[in-house]
């Protein structure tokens, strides 16, 4: 890594050699939010509905346990989708 120090000296001596850059240099994968729109919306209503899933099993079913597995293995893809494709 460069200190301040390194980078005035770098520019001093190559500045004129290297090429100017302008305009965003943002993460490419953020435009999946807005080009796949719908597949978001979808994901934030199965998240919601996971969570609703949870709730009602232990208001309907207090004596029984509840299926953590599936649970988990839903909560696992929510989060690998949400991670890497907006959808799942």
């Amino acid at each position: 890594m460069y200190s301040n120090g390194d980078n005035e000296c770098l520019d001093h001596k190559y500045g004129d050699q290297l090429p100017v850059l302008k305009g965003d240099f943002t993460e490419y994968w953020t435009d999946g939010l807005g080009s796949q729109a719908a597949f978001t919306g979808r994901h934030r209503e199965v998240k919601e509905n996971l969570v609703q899933t949870e709730t009602l099993w232990s208001m309907l079913k207090p004596d029984q346990p509840a299926p953590r597995a599936a649970f988990e293995e839903a909560w696992r893809n929510i989060i690998l989708g949400t991670e890497h494709t907006w959808l799942i």
